[in-house]
């Protein structure tokens, strides 16, 4: 799969100089929809649609980044800007969720409620969201179905 078309190769590595970002557009440039990415949410989402962005020069182009549009709630992420890696097995998924919140909970959560403002409804909202999902998961439970997808019910949009 090419990344660049009549393009001079010198220009094309001003433009990307890793080879291991080459590796990650082929990747996702090979992803179709119905596959899983693990996108910005830190979940894993199913592609809808795939779109390649490219930079054209006078007769040809090159491919820079891809954007992602995910299910469920129709979201979009990008390769380059949002990290948008393989999926994730859900396990992986719940202990990093599990082990990053808890220290989030306990260090930083009082200077951190000040982004909600004067919203104390939105802020308890998000904080029993987070406290339900550590205890299903510490009781043994799952909050991601078998693909790693987030449940219904326990998403916050």
């Amino acid at each position: 799969m090419k990344l660049y078309h009549r393009f001079s190769r010198f220009k094309y590595r001003r433009i990307n100089p890793s080879k291991k970002q080459d590796e990650r557009l082929k990747w996702a440039l090979s992803l179709k929809p119905g596959d899983l990415i693990n996108d910005c949410s830190g979940f894993n989402r199913i592609v809808k649609k795939i779109e390649p962005d490219y930079i054209r020069s006078k007769k040809g182009w090159a491919v820079v980044n891809v954007d992602f549009t995910t299910e469920p709630h129709d979201g979009g992420c990008s390769l380059i800007h949002c990290g948008v890696t393989k999926a994730v097995p859900r396990e992986e998924l719940e202990s990093d969720y599990i082990s990053s919140h808890t220290q989030w909970r306990d260090k930083w959560v009082d200077q951190l409620k000040m982004w909600y403002g004067k919203d104390k409804e939105a802020w308890e909202k998000r904080i029993s969201l987070i406290d339900r999902r550590i205890v299903i998961v510490q009781s043994g439970g799952h909050f991601l179905d078998e693909r790693g997808i987030l449940l219904p019910e326990f998403d916050d949009l």
